[in-house]
């Protein structure tokens, strides 16, 4: 009976033990913090946690102003004032040192004292646990560990002059071990704590380089916090503002037209990291960028170069220097999207769709972009070209009958396999006959899709464009130059202006984990 009971006893706490080192978000964000840093018209943020003791917090250097003001906020509520203590530049590291012991919480924190030792592995489960820009609390982010080799800084790298830029710098050491995410982290999450699947710390979120769309992103290993302790310095880098520039997961606002206080800090940052939620999906928005950007960083430029070449081989030339879009993640899905400047995201409960609301742009009734996210249950979508017949049929179904049905445009049609689980199609559709529209002017209708399937999770990003045909023939019997002669064809400029805004929008939607880094 004894053994028995003994063996019970033995099964309890081995339950219990394994409870308690599996990952617990309600656990861990009990030692995060949010920095805020002031430096003259400019408010930043990023993310940060306790080590050793409730006063002290560990972040990401590049994060760090010369002559600001340094505010650490516990329980996204109680703000305590801090200094930099310490500082390790090989790693991009600094320890943050608040006045809490003179000022003590009433919320119970609790500082981090250990990390793991073990070695991460490819495929790996993480999470980073941290404040996005625009977040009013904190989210924590699934990620995995990505391959790469060498696993070092140098490797990641892709730009020639953004490797020359670190070399000058002389910070972070490029030949430093990093840990590479597959996943890229949100603005506001450089400094976050990044968690195994034990709930156990590996690593310190530092952002990554500019990817265009998305990030090369990367964390530095949680071994490296012994150096930070022994540093004998507190002095920041001379060319600190320097990296500042080349790191994504920092947040960054204009405090000019404010009062810039700590809530004004908080609203500009809830308005410029906007957070956009309905159904599955949740768009985190996450930077700005402009077209030329977006082209040359494209996983997959292809289609945006044929969109391109039929419009100048018929005499149009478009300035490219208009079209900017901001950039929108969804973690659920792994995707990120592109929308045009200014256009909000609007939710449709009744079908569970996102579109961009382009309102703000001229002749925006010719043109539309959609999202939806679906995750199939039942695995009844084998792969990512019966997900887009699905919709077409839904489509022809729909409205199908007003252009005689749709004929799929060869060219413009290709599939792309990212990995085992992973594949994405690019699909363009036009209808077979025009119609017309309640002035009686004739139209065609083009559609064009982008399906992103990973395992039994299918995204779409649609985008409808009527044409209209007269117009189109004029135009290209003529000859629009947009570049130089803008005053002259204002009507014309601003559609095909818009024609490619919308098709290139449409056509970046990715994955927003493809590993760049082997570029």
């Amino acid at each position: 009976m004894k053994k028995t009971i003994s063996a019970i006893l033995v099964l309890l706490f081995i339950g219990q033990f394994a409870i308690a080192q599996k990952f617990n978000p309600d656990i861990s964000e009990k030692s995060l913090v949010r920095v805020e840093i002031t430096h003259g018209n400019k408010g930043y943020a990023c993310s940060g946690f306790l080590w050793q003791h409730k006063n002290w917090i560990v972040t990401s250097l590049h994060a760090m102003k010369k002559g600001a003001t340094y505010k650490v906020v516990y329980g996204n509520k109680y703000y305590r004032d801090a200094v930099v203590y310490k500082v390790y530049k090989d790693a991009d590291l600094v320890l943050l040192k608040s006045d809490e012991d003179s000022k003590p919480l009433s919320i119970e924190v609790t500082p981090i004292t250990s990390y793991s030792e073990t070695k991460v592995s490819f495929g790996d489960k993480l999470y980073a646990q941290g404040y996005h820009g625009g977040a009013t609390g904190h989210r924590t982010t699934p990620l995995e560990k990505g391959d790469a080799n060498p696993e070092v800084l140098e490797s990641l790298v892709v730009k020639k002059e953004e490797l020359a830029a670190l070399v000058n710098l002389g910070f972070p050491k490029i030949d430093l071990p990093v840990l590479f995410l597959s996943g890229s982290l949100l603005p506001g999450y450089s400094g976050s704590p990044i968690y195994n699947t034990k709930g156990e710390l590996v690593g310190i979120g530092n952002g990554g380089l500019e990817k265009g769309q998305n990030n090369v992103s990367w964390a530095i290993p949680a071994t490296y916090l012994n150096n930070l302790e022994q540093s004998t310095t507190s002095a920041l880098p001379d060319k600190l503002e320097q990296i500042s520039l080349l790191m994504s997961s920092q947040v960054e606002v204009d405090l000019t037209s404010s009062s810039g206080g700590e809530e004004a800090i908080q609203q500009l940052m809830e308005e410029q990291y906007a957070v956009y939620s309905g159904g599955a999906l949740e768009f985190i928005k996450t930077k700005n960028r402009s077209f030329e950007q977006m082209y040359n960083t494209a996983y997959d430029p292809d289609n945006l170069d044929y969109f391109a070449r039929d419009l100048e081989e018929n005499g149009l030339l478009i300035d490219y220097s208009y079209i900017k879009y901001d950039i929108f993640e969804d973690v659920a899905f792994g995707v990120t999207i592109a929308v045009p400047e200014g256009s909000n995201l609007i939710y449709d409960p009744a079908n569970g769709t996102f579109t961009a609301d382009l309102t703000n742009y001229p002749l925006f009734n010719y043109f539309s972009l959609a999202f939806y996210g679906y995750v199939d249950h039942n695995y009844e979508i084998e792969d990512v070209d019966q997900a887009a017949n699905l919709l077409l049929e839904q489509l022809d179904v729909m409205i199908g009958g007003e252009v005689g049905g749709f004929a799929e445009d060869e060219e413009y049609t290709y599939r792309n396999e990212i990995d085992d689980d992973r594949e994405m199609v690019y699909v363009l559709y036009q209808g077979n006959n025009s119609f017309l529209d309640e002035n009686q002017d004739e139209h065609m209708l083009g559609i064009y899709l982008t399906v992103l399937k990973d395992e039994n999770r299918i995204f779409y990003s649609m985008a409808t464009i009527t044409i209209p045909i007269y117009q189109l023939a004029d135009a290209f019997s003529n000859g629009i130059d947009c570049e130089n002669s803008y005053d002259l064809h204002p009507d014309y400029c601003e559609y095909f202006e818009q024609y490619m805004r919308i098709m290139a929008a449409c056509h970046l939607t990715t994955f927003s984990s493809i590993n760049y880094a082997a570029d």
